[in-house]
C-alpha cells in the first residue's frame, strides 16, 4: 500500500470518528452548566415590606419622570419625601394614568414609569440593593438608606435614567 493511501485512510478514520462523536453529542441531553451563583432567593414581605416596596416604586417613578440630563426635578409623588410613607398601589396607577390621559403616544419616560410601576418585589429589591451598595461606597460614614431616599439623589437618578436608556434602545431595535 502506498503512503498516500495509508495517509488518506487515516484521515478518513479521523473524520468518521469526529462525525460519530458529533452525532452522539447531538443526541445527548443538554445539561445545565453548574453555576457558582446562589440559587434565586425569593424576596419575602419580611425582607422587603410592602411599605418599602411601594415607596421605592414611587421613588423610581419620580426619578424616571424627571429629566436627569437637564437636571429638572418633577416628581409625581413629592409627598413621599415629607411623609416617608408610600402611596397605595391604586394611587400609583391612578396618578400615572391621569398624568398621561389623552396623550398618544406616551413619551418614553411615561412608558418607562409605567413599566417600573408594575415591577415585582424581587426586581424592585434588586434595584434597591444596588442603590444601597452604591451609597455605602460613596459615603461609608452615612446611613445608605437615608441617603438613597433623598429627592433627586444623583446616584439614584442615574440608575433610573439607565432604565429609560434601555427602553429607548428597545424602541429603536423594534422599529427596524
Amino acid at each position: 500500500m502506498s503512503k498516500n493511501k495509508i495517509r488518506n485512510q487515516a484521515k478518513q478514520k479521523q473524520k468518521d470518528a469526529l462525525r460519530t462523536k458529533h452525532r452522539v453529542a447531538a443526541h445527548r441531553p443538554i445539561q445545565k452548566p453548574k453555576s457558582k451563583l446562589p440559587e434565586f432567593v425569593q424576596v419575602t414581605q419580611e425582607k422587603f415590606p410592602d411599605e418599602s416596596y411601594l415607596w421605592w416604586l414611587a421613588q423610581g417613578i419620580n426619578h424616571i419622570l424627571s429629566d436627569y440630563k437637564e437636571g429638572l426635578w418633577t416628581p409625581l409623588f413629592p409627598e413621599i419625601y415629607e411623609t416617608w410613607t408610600a402611596p397605595a398601589p391604586e394611587q400609583i396607577a391612578q396618578r400615572l394614568m391621569a398624568k398621561y390621559e389623552g396623550v398618544d403616544p406616551w413619551p418614553l419616560e411615561g412608558t418607562t414609569a409605567l413599566a417600573w410601576s408594575v415591577q415585582n418585589r424581587e426586581m424592585v429589591f434588586a434595584y434597591y440593593t444596588e442603590i444601597i451598595r452604591q451609597m455605602k461606597a460613596l459615603a461609608p460614614e452615612h446611613d445608605p438608606d437615608e441617603l438613597s431616599r433623598r429627592p433627586h439623589n444623583a446616584s439614584v437618578w442615574r440608575l433610573f435614567e439607565s432604565l429609560k436608556t434601555k427602553q429607548r434602545m428597545q424602541r429603536l431595535t423594534h422599529k427596524h
